[in-house]
């Protein structure tokens, strides 16, 4: 009696204004190791690990449209977020079965 159910249907469905505007390309995250998250507020966070240069940092509140508040991370808190980031993107908010994928 157990019914399949697509994983679409397991997804907590967002409100169109819950969901974020905008995300950096995982080739220019990592290039520049910034990764651009939103807080609970929709609120832009700009994670960023090593030096940040001015020109990354105006490019990307050109593409964003919006101030962001930029907070440096250490390089394997950075690495746990930007690839937090890009399983998010491929498997939705939520970890699958608790966990984030790993290799």
């Amino acid at each position: 009696m157990s019914q399949m159910m697509d994983e679409s249907s397991m997804q907590p469905e967002l409100e169109e204004s819950a969901r974020p505007a905008f995300r950096l390309p995982f080739a220019f995250a990592k290039r520049h190791q910034v990764v651009l998250d939103y807080n609970e507020q929709q609120q832009a966070i700009l994670y960023y690990t090593g030096d940040l240069a001015s020109q990354v940092m105006l490019e990307i509140r050109r593409a964003l449209g919006q101030a962001f508040a930029p907070q440096h991370l250490d390089g394997n808190a950075f690495e746990r977020k930007l690839t937090g980031s890009v399983s998010a993107r491929f498997f939705g908010s939520s970890p699958i079965n608790g966990r984030h994928w790993r290799r």
